[in-house]
């Protein structure tokens, strides 16, 4: 999704609802009654615009004001339709006019302050990613695996990493970032699921969105404080479905490898970061995949450790848990509790970091596609400030994976320039070092 591709329909808007708005200026203006279908042409293109973007925040102000803009002119468009004269232009409201208009200006602004930024788009050869169907008939699930690095010569000695996507974003708000682990030199293999993720990718490239009201529910389960005794429930049937996923996809992976005992990073946002701690806590796990370097989990809260049947697990392999730049601060009686709990109480090797003026959605590709939640949900402030937090990430995810690689034995990848500042804390993992 371009710059330019975005501001196309936003400007259309702008000027339909600004001729709209205005018209009582213009004595010319004024005696052109098919002008009252304006409002209602921009209003059309403006609930087309999530179908086609998905969910963008800055639009919801510019809908709400379209959509009572429509309420107010329905007398004029109903009279315009029966071609019949209204005098309702030729009331000149000076006042009312200019406060419309500076209403109008302060909804709009936000559309083009907060639109994708440039970036160097990702412009895959068909050879190297591709998506693949794959359906668990056991429970009709239906996933599209998406493999960063497919032909023999690219995979030959790479290191692989397994990405479980965001809950809220899903795979296509990672693709920057998996594509930035690829030219770093892993194979990187991702998936969403469809009824779960969104926007849902197919193998043919068709994009679905799920409903606003859906996001929001899973917006309200990450942001809730952890409260020891009461146990957040839809965060704990999240991880479970999760780790679903994980246990029916892991088996697979080696399908689409050229050696399934290349060494592999496994790596979860969310919900998916919970499950693989667990999952890699059990002996058969650990036996089933000796290849397995360390997991990292983005942005995780640990909800099931309220379960009743819960059982902690000493973490067999490394962990890093990498976290908003305010959690570090919050600890106690916020939604990052179980995580600080896990690295006290913890006696396997695990690490915590975060980029410090990272917010919760900046470990994703929303820097850049979706800025708008940088700016709801920031950071750290009075830090140095990574001017890319996109491509910090892919950094993080490359030196933790590099510092497994040497300490397993393996060849090490070159480590990361990391732009802004960081917090680390480690038990257990002497020598680890998250910047270059």
């Amino acid at each position: 999704m371009g710059l330019i591709d975005i501001w196309i329909p936003y400007a259309i808007i702008f000027f339909f609802l600004a001729i709209h708005v205005l018209r009582p200026l213009f004595k010319r203006l004024r005696s052109l009654e098919g002008l009252a279908w304006f409002p209602l042409i921009a209003l059309g293109i403006a609930i087309g615009i999530f179908p086609a973007y998905g969910i963008r925040l800055e639009c919801i102000p510019m809908l709400i004001f379209t959509v009572f803009l429509n309420l107010a002119n329905i007398r004029p468009f109903v009279l315009t339709v029966k071609s019949r004269p209204t005098d309702l232009f030729y009331e000149k409201n000076i006042f009312l006019t200019l406060f419309s208009f500076v209403i109008l200006t302060i909804v709009i602004v936000p559309m083009f302050v907060f639109s994708p930024k440039n970036f160097d788009s990702v412009d895959y050869d068909p050879a190297s990613v591709k998506t693949i169907k794959l359906t668990d008939i056991k429970i009709n699930r239906n996933y599209y695996l998406k493999i960063y690095g497919t032909n023999q010569e690219e995979q030959s000695d790479r290191p692989v990493i397994f990405i479980v996507p965001p809950d809220i974003g899903s795979n296509a708000s990672i693709d920057l970032i998996c594509y930035g682990l690829f030219e770093r030199g892993f194979t990187v293999i991702t998936y969403s699921r469809e009824g779960y993720d969104s926007p849902l990718t197919t193998d043919n490239r068709t994009k679905h969105f799920s409903s606003f009201g859906r996001l929001f529910s899973y917006w309200k389960t990450y942001l809730k404080n952890f409260d020891p005794d009461i146990p957040n429930e839809q965060g704990i049937s999240m991880e479970k479905d999760r780790r679903e996923d994980i246990e029916f996809l892991l088996l697979r992976l080696e399908d689409y490898l050229t050696d399934a005992n290349l060494p592999l990073l496994l790596v979860g946002y969310g919900a998916g970061g919970s499950a693989l701690n667990y999952i890699s806590g059990e002996n058969g796990f650990v036996s089933m995949y000796n290849n397995v370097l360390g997991i990292i989990a983005i942005e995780s809260r640990l909800w099931t450790v309220q379960s009743d049947n819960y059982i902690e697990n000493r973490t067999q392999h490394p962990a890093m848990f990498l976290v908003s730049g305010k959690a570090p601060e919050l600890k106690k009686e916020s939604p990052y509790q179980a995580v600080f709990d896990k690295f006290n109480s913890n006696l396997g090797p695990i690490a915590i970091a975060a980029i410090e003026s990272a917010g919760p959605f900046d470990y994703q590709d929303f820097p850049f596609t979706n800025p708008v939640y940088s700016f709801l949900f920031p950071g750290k402030k009075d830090v140095k400030k990574s001017n890319n937090p996109v491509t910090d990430t892919a950094g993080l995810i490359c030196n933790f994976a590099s510092f497994l690689l040497d300490r397993n034995g393996y060849e090490a990848l070159p480590r990361q320039e990391i732009d802004g500042s960081l917090y680390v804390e480690s038990k257990g993992l002497p020598g680890l070092l998250l910047q270059n």
